[in-house]
């Protein structure tokens, strides 16, 4: 009901690297913000902006489900600083989980 979800919408979000719990019912919902420098960077926005210009929403949540399996994921771009763009941005895109396995955003033409 709507007063049981009450304090989920009306608790504050605490500050960057801060927690809260949050009380629903009988179980506590821990909330936490990491810190400012331990979020992912990106170019203000800038490179998820470009990440949607060059693929279509569909192939961002193909690509984002298969990271979140851990598939592996093979990008190819004609410019190096795009591919090396998109790899990143979907890095982020898996907060606050990150990419454990082998990661080499530019592979040399001679390992092909």
């Amino acid at each position: 009901t709507e007063a049981s979800l009450r304090p989920l919408l009306t608790t504050p979000l605490p500050d960057y690297g801060g927690r809260v719990d949050v009380p629903l019912g009988n179980v506590s919902i821990h909330v936490v913000i990491p810190p400012a420098n331990e979020l992912p960077h990106t170019m203000a926005g800038r490179d998820f902006l470009l990440l949607f210009e060059c693929l279509d929403v569909s192939s961002v949540i193909v690509l984002w489900a298969l990271l979140l399996a851990e598939q592996k994921v093979l990008l190819q771009a004609r410019q190096t600083h795009v591919l090396t763009m998109a790899a990143e941005s979907l890095c982020a895109l898996l907060f606050p989980f990150s990419w454990q396995h082998v990661y080499i955003p530019i592979l040399p033409a001679s390992l092909l």
